[in-house]
């Protein structure tokens, strides 16, 4: 059994992939069947002690976003159990990386995701989590894209920011587009709004280079923003555990 760890800045998330698929392609169907478990940003030994199973683990294959030192006390109780690796852009890799600055390895997991799923096509995944990155990739390799803030972000900025704007939470539901019957309910409108209409443009800016092409949705506030999509965008919770389950295959 392998295990895959996406760690973000609120949380992470483990997956344990088990040996019945080893040796299958890569798929986002498979992993659909797969558990997910969530766990705080800085699991403790207990937290680890919660989930681990009776079967055992040969392998354990990190994302680490918060980009940790790999002996620190987080990840102590998995070095007892199996060997680690932490993605990074030292490791081979059987794609071009065509995207100039530095990635972090929620991104690397993403590229690996897009060139497993589509390796002879352009695909695009957008992630929505603390922020928004736009991750292109096209047959010559994995151009990147922009990053901005998120959802929980824009809130916080204006509170931060400002003097008078308050603290409000994330909108429950479907923010109205107008008449609003309070500040909070107009930064919570406004930043939800903003963040989807800005996720409409690169998708509409994609779809107009690449017609025909997949685009994927992934991230902790991806469910808030896939409510009536047109064919051929997908919902994708699971797509950075693609990219490790594509690592942990063919690049190691």
């Amino acid at each position: 059994m392998r295990l895959f760890i996406d760690r973000g800045n609120s949380r992470t998330k483990v997956l344990f992939l088990p040996d019945a698929f080893r040796g299958k392609p890569v798929s986002l169907e498979i992993l659909e069947s797969v558990e997910l478990c969530h766990l705080p940003a800085v699991p403790t030994r207990s937290d680890w002690a919660s989930i681990w199973p009776t079967t055992p683990v040969d392998s354990i294959w990190i994302a680490d976003s918060q980009s940790a030192p790999q002996d620190a006390p987080e990840w102590a109780f998995l070095h007892e159990r199996a060997p680690l690796a932490f993605l990074n852009l030292d490791h081979p890799r059987p794609f071009l990386m065509r995207y100039g600055g530095q990635l972090g390895p929620d991104r690397i997991a993403l590229a690996w995701a897009l060139h497993a799923l589509h390796p002879h096509e352009p695909a695009l995944a957008i992630a929505l989590g603390t922020c928004l990155t736009v991750n292109a990739w096209e047959p010559e390799g994995f151009v990147g894209g922009v990053i901005s803030p998120g959802l929980h972000m824009r809130l916080q900025a204006m509170h931060t920011f400002t003097q008078a704007l308050p603290d409000v939470p994330l909108p429950m539901g479907l923010p109205p587009k107008d008449a609003y019957s309070s500040t909070a309910e107009a930064m919570q409108a406004g930043s939800y709004w903003g963040l989807r209409w800005e996720v409409d443009g690169w998708i509409n800016a994609w779809y107009t280079k690449f017609p025909e092409s997949h685009v994927y949705l992934t991230g902790g506030d991806a469910p808030a923003l896939v409510t009536t999509r047109k064919n051929g965008i997908f919902a994708a919770p699971k797509l950075t555990f693609v990219g490790l389950w594509a690592w942990s295959n063919e690049g190691n």
